[in-house]
């Protein structure tokens, strides 16, 4: 038998983490469960957040994914502190998301995640609320979507392409030799069972 609570935890983890669409497939995955296990997990989970009305959040479910998100209720306060944010300049967080997408992108939520050390849901968010990034579906792995420099971006900065931003080259140098050295040492040792 599943053990729901655990089992909706760790969903939840992961939902709440990736802050984009989870295929029923991937989360099963991820579980070690079939895929009706999570299925019935979600259907009650779904329910259990709709009708409590301590809880701001709710699962959107679309084409065999899932999301986590805010309430429709809720709407208006989530825009108003929206609002206010972006009357400010970016904050030092914001810059260093827009950064990695300028010089790495396009990337998954999940690549940005791992560059930061943090999850960047919300500085993803307000850079594609203001127009600063956009945001494309992912054709060439898992992922649901990818982000990259919007046109608006690169006309603010007075740029054809990222290639023109300072040390573009160089630092694209510095990330290949990192990668090559991760993987080398990955080839050269590998995990023993104990």
């Amino acid at each position: 038998m599943v053990d729901y609570p655990l089992h909706k935890a760790k969903i939840e983890a992961l939902l709440f983490a990736h802050g984009e669409p989870i295929s029923l497939t991937n989360l099963a995955q991820a579980l070690g469960l079939r895929p009706e296990e999570v299925r019935d997990i979600m259907n009650t989970w779904s329910l259990s957040l709709a009708t409590n009305p301590e809880s701001g959040l709710c699962i959107i479910a679309h084409n065999d994914a899932y999301q986590l998100v805010t309430k429709q209720e809720y709407g208006p306060l989530v825009e108003d502190f929206m609002k206010k944010d972006f009357s400010q300049e970016l904050s030092p967080a914001a810059l260093e998301t827009l950064t990695i997408i300028l010089y790495r992108g396009p990337l998954s939520r999940s690549e940005i995640d791992y560059i930061r050390g943090v999850n960047s849901s919300f500085m993803v968010r307000t850079l594609l609320l203001r127009g600063l990034v956009e945001r494309i579906a992912d054709t060439k792995s898992r992922h649901f979507f990818v982000y990259q420099a919007s046109f608006s971006l690169l006309r603010l900065l007075g740029i054809q392409s990222p290639s023109e931003l300072p040390d573009y080259e160089e630092l694209q140098k510095k990330y290949e030799d990192i990668l090559a050295h991760v993987s080398s040492e990955s080839q050269n040792n590998p995990e023993t069972d104990a």
